[in-house]
């Protein structure tokens, strides 16, 4: 079977073993996997094909060798997905605005979920290859409710057709994907190779559900007008969007490896709900007030008095509850409504405030006892500090978030672009002999190795293993 260079010249006409395997499931995987043996190491990138009964299967993964000991050659085992596995790649967006919408409520008919997943993959693979096929389904007008939260086409595409209990298929022809949706009658799903029905096959170690080299990252919906960075709503399929902290000067995404072809790229939606526009209020007295917490009794609640806090009533947020974040204190971590001193039918604002903020106690209950919160030794004291939400903050705390966002995006696209199983190709001189030297203080043995699979001219790196120990 000939594979192909992503630019379609011919890298190899590969053995098709007794071990090779096709898999097809239904709304499922579909792939081809070759494993073969070659005595030098040969490139295989990303975007590397074969064509089977008119499909294009593509290698949508980091290609890495294992070394054969016997031989001295390399072992390969290649994995060449259907184009439908791009879904599994890219992230789902509203693509009604200019900014990218990775949560969203939309509800609107079958077809046009169908125009959204392809619109998506066109964009993606930057091609107009993708359309909607066939929809044979009782009531194709009906509409329904689907939820978007950072979804992968994938993922909401079965969403979808769990939704209205229909199944999807591709089909191709040429260069041209089509998706529908109906009933497709297939049996139930196998995995085959030459002669007989391959009865598992090896899981990949390893978790890699983390791993992308494009990541969309977004804060958190605290303190956040309706104003901010939001796409147009409504329309033909009420849309509606959930306003989340940005990345800063419109950035889009984080790319953590630049310059990638398409076919390399991996799309991840992270979340950071601790990232959003702060003002920390600092407490400067404390005074209790009787209320009636607990049906029957009467307890303390907490008043905290901010005589430095910029707060005003008119910087509530129409529709949000009024809150406190602690950051510092007994009650660190921990989250309350507030209760402030004003009447909204006839504040103005030169009435002012009085820069008091009650605690709305919690009851933790635990069988048939109660605990409130704050109580006697679990409340705040002054000089505690804490974060107010459910308010507009000026221009400024915006900007001062966006950036803390794109510093934690950074931080965790470094972590998670570097896939779990992590395979090192020795270096080998001109007769295959491993330079090891051993080292003065300690029994271990230092390889000189380097990626092979890698473009890049470093240098070889230096790695120490334990005395005996195999390189895999």
């Amino acid at each position: 079977m000939i594979i192909y260079s992503p630019t379609g010249t011919e890298i190899l006409d590969a053995p098709v073993t007794k071990e090779a395997i096709i898999k097809y499931v239904l709304m499922g995987d579909y792939y081809i996997e070759l494993p073969f043996n070659l005595l030098e190491p040969t490139t295989f990138a990303r975007g590397s094909y074969i064509t089977y009964k008119g499909r294009k299967f593509e290698i949508m993964s980091t290609v890495r060798p294992e070394f054969d000991n016997k031989t001295g050659g390399y072992k390969y085992t290649l994995k060449f997905e259907a184009q439908q596995n791009h879904m599994k790649r890219f992230v789902c967006f509203w693509l009604g605005g200019d900014n990218p919408e990775a949560v969203f409520h939309n509800t609107t008919a079958l077809e046009s979920f169908g125009a959204l997943i392809v619109a998506n993959m066109n964009k993606h693979l930057g091609v107009e290859n993708w359309s909607v096929g066939t929809i044979d389904i009782e009531n194709p007008k009906a509409t329904k409710l689907v939820s978007f939260n950072g979804d992968k086409c994938w993922d909401i595409l079965n969403t979808i057709a769990e939704t209205f209990e229909v199944e999807w298929w591709t089909e191709e022809n040429g260069d041209l994907v089509s998706l529908n949706f109906g009933k497709l009658e297939r049996g139930t799903p196998e995995e085959f190779k030459r002669g007989d029905v391959v009865k598992s096959i090896p899981a990949k170690k390893g978790d890699d559900s983390s791993y992308g080299t494009r990541f969309y990252v977004f804060g958190s919906t605290r303190n956040l007008t309706s104003d901010y960075g939001q796409a147009p709503q409504g329309g033909e399929t009420n849309h509606v969007s959930e306003i989340r902290l940005r990345l800063p000067n419109g950035q889009r995404y984080i790319d953590a490896i630049p310059n990638l072809d398409k076919s390399a790229i991996v799309e991840q939606v992270v979340f950071f709900d601790d990232i959003y526009p702060k003002n920390t209020e600092t407490i400067t007295s404390i005074e209790t007030v009787d209320r009636e917490i607990i049906e029957g009794q009467t307890d303390k609640a907490y008043v905290m008095y901010c005589k430095d806090s910029p707060f005003l009533p008119s910087d509530m947020i129409e529709g949000e509850t009024l809150g406190a974040t602690f950051t510092s204190g007994s009650l660190m971590g921990r989250n309350f409504e507030l209760s402030i001193n004003y009447k909204p039918e006839t504040w103005k604002p030169e009435d002012g405030f009085d820069k008091k903020f009650e605690i709305i106690a919690q009851v933790e209950t635990s069988g048939e006892s109660q605990l409130i919160i704050p109580n006697e030794s679990l409340h705040p004291e002054p000089g505690d500090t804490f974060v107010l939400t459910g308010v507009k903050l000026p221009q400024q705390r915006i900007e001062e978030a966006e950036e803390e966002l794109l510093k934690a995006g950074k931080a965790y696209a470094a972590k998670n672009s570097s896939e779990t199983r992590t395979v090192i190709t020795l270096l080998f001189f001109s007769f295959r002999l491993i330079f090891a030297t051993a080292h003065p203080s300690r029994q271990e043995r230092i390889i000189t190795i380097r990626d092979t699979s890698s473009t890049s001219s470093t240098e070889p790196t230096i790695l120490p293993t334990l005395s005996g120990a195999k390189i895999q």
